[in-house]
């Protein structure tokens, strides 16, 4: 079995301060075309569970892409607008509105479909913070990817931990590095 790794997170978009789904979404020029066939993890919170302390979301999107879903991770973030309202729909003058979702940090990997979604970095970042965060999880009480962590220390976890997607399975290859690989084989068994 060959064994590969692959290229780790990059920083799609990231801003301690948060900015509105919705504006990054719709108003950034090819926001659509720059998550397609992506996988992701991102950090958000939505405004509707902000009940005096701040709850922050984390979850990954685009682990299974087809070609009929290839925009799989943009249209994760979007069903978020879908179920927590726009911020636009915010009657005027009410400042305490709860709708809308700030967005925090995307950080992502290309898909590949040699990569299984268990070796991706996206799923191997979402355990690990879903492990640094367990004991903050019976606090919030709602799922194991929710924690009222600060934004900083969610996304010093986020760097300071590189990961990578690994590509495992059998490639195909050239006879004649077949060849090659079958004589470096056989001299390492006779080596022993």
């Amino acid at each position: 079995m060959i064994v590969l790794k692959m290229a780790g997170l990059t920083k799609i978009f990231e801003d301690r301060n948060g900015t509105s789904l919705e504006d990054w979404l719709e108003n950034t020029p090819n926001q659509g075309t720059n998550l397609q066939g992506k996988r992701i993890f991102y950090i958000i919170k939505p405004n509707f569970e902000d009940n005096g302390r701040k709850i922050i979301k984390f979850g990954t999107a685009g682990n299974n892409i087809s070609k009929r879903t290839s925009t799989a991770a943009y249209d994760r973030l979007k069903s978020y607008l879908a179920y927590y309202g726009r911020k636009n729909q915010c009657p005027a003058n009410t400042p305490n509105c709860k709708y809308g979702v700030t967005l925090y940090a995307v950080y992502g990997t290309n898909y590949s479909s040699r990569v299984a979604p268990t070796q991706t970095a996206v799923h191997k970042k979402e355990l690990q913070m879903k492990s640094a965060v367990k004991s903050d999880i019976l606090n919030v009480g709602r799922g194991r990817e929710r924690t009222s962590w600060d934004v900083d220390r969610l996304l010093n976890i986020l760097k300071n931990s590189p990961q990578q997607d690994i590509a495992t399975g059998r490639f195909r290859m050239s006879p004649r590095v077949a060849g090659l690989n079958r004589v470096a084989r056989a001299q390492r068994q006779l080596a022993i």
